[in-house]
């Protein structure tokens, strides 16, 4: 009877460390806390919460953002926020904390944002990017508010067990604009049929 319970041992034991170390159940770990990272991020925006957004940033000289300008002309000479007006590389936590306190300055309200269309992909261990898009709502005075999107890169790294944005890049998405009508109509493609060499 013993002899039977030591061959079992080591079977139990290599079915655990096959569950534990399963690539599809660590894959969904990871998105769901990097995915948990994007969704306090518009929560944390919405919100003019300070605390939130910088618990989802590195605390460091390396982390970069690049925000292009998505706020109105108005709402920047009214506030002042010359930061946020322009657009903006901010290099290292320091920078990057000083631009989002300025945000945070703003009543709640002011800004909406939300997120869509988000792709997960793996970098490398412990590293993940995510792409998708950011639309924000601002109320002007004007009453009409002023819809803008963006495309946005995040890389999110896990470091000292907790997930965060180490990098940030975003890109103001044009609004397509009339044809245009002076351009020559594209050329029809033409099916071609290769030359038969003769015998």
């Amino acid at each position: 009877m013993r002899k039977k319970a030591v061959h079992g041992f080591p079977f139990i034991f290599i079915l655990l460390f096959c569950l534990y170390v399963n690539p599809s159940a660590n894959a969904a770990s990871v998105e769901e806390n990097v995915l948990k990272v994007e969704n306090n991020w518009v929560k944390a925006f919405n919100n003019m919460d300070f605390k939130l957004m910088s618990s989802l940033y590195w605390h460091s000289p390396d982390t970069e953002v690049f925000s292009p300008s998505v706020f109105s002309k108005e709402w920047a000479d009214k506030n002042a926020m010359k930061k946020l007006a322009a657009n903006s590389l901010s290099n290292g936590w320091d920078s990057i904390e000083s631009i989002l306190k300025e945000y945070c300055e703003q009543p709640k309200g002011t800004f909406t944002w939300s997120v869509r269309d988000m792709v997960v992909t793996m970098l490398a261990d412990k590293v993940v990017m995510i792409i998708g898009y950011h639309d924000l709502i601002e109320k002007t005075s004007g009453g009409e508010p002023t819809a803008t999107s963006l495309r946005f890169t995040h890389v999110i790294k896990e470091i000292g067990g907790k997930w965060v944005i180490v990098h940030c890049h975003e890109t103001k998405l044009q609004s397509p604009g009339p044809p245009d009508t002076t351009a020559p109509a594209p050329a029809t493609a033409q099916a071609t049929t290769p030359a038969i060499p003769k015998s």
